[in-house]
């Protein structure tokens, strides 16, 4: 959004789309669950609520660490 002010000077206000980021995070979520991830942690200013539109969203994503392991036939 373009505001102007009286002195003719030309201001750019943004919002952040909180509804809309916090749908593509679910999603993120989400398809992180269906992998290998165990759980996704959303975590920083948006959780606490003292979020800006130039805020960034710090997840932490928990993994398994099974990669090393022999499948049970093998044994």
């Amino acid at each position: 959004m373009h505001v102007k002010s009286s002195s003719s000077v030309e201001m750019k206000v943004f919002k952040l789309g909180y509804d809309y980021v916090i749908k593509k995070l679910r999603e993120y979520a989400e398809k992180a669950l269906e992998k290998r991830a165990v759980a996704v942690i959303l975590v920083d200013s948006i959780t606490r609520g003292d979020y800006t539109a130039f805020s960034d969203a710090d997840i932490v994503t928990v993994i398994r660490n099974d990669y090393n392991r022999k499948p049970r036939h093998l044994l």
